[in-house]
């Protein structure tokens, strides 16, 4: 349990920087915003995309785990 969490947080911050990195170049490129796209880009970034994208592939990669059953028997118990 332990080592599925921590590997699921470690996708989270993978999917945070890449969900930032790929949206702030889509939005530099198809903003219409003249005054300060940069600005509105890294803001969109940081606080928007990279949250849902880090929620996004920690949900992917806990679900492509799998959840792992230990069967008891008698000889265990």
């Amino acid at each position: 349990m332990k080592k599925r969490m921590v590997i699921g947080l470690l996708c989270g911050i993978c999917g945070y920087a890449v969900a930032v990195e790929a949206s702030y170049f889509l939005i530099l490129l198809l903003s219409s915003n003249m005054h300060d796209r940069s600005l509105v880009a890294a803001m969109n970034s940081a606080f928007v995309f990279g949250p849902g994208g880090a929620i996004a592939a920690f949900a992917v990669c806990m679900m492509r785990m799998g959840r792992r059953r230990r069967v008891i028997t008698a000889a265990r118990a």
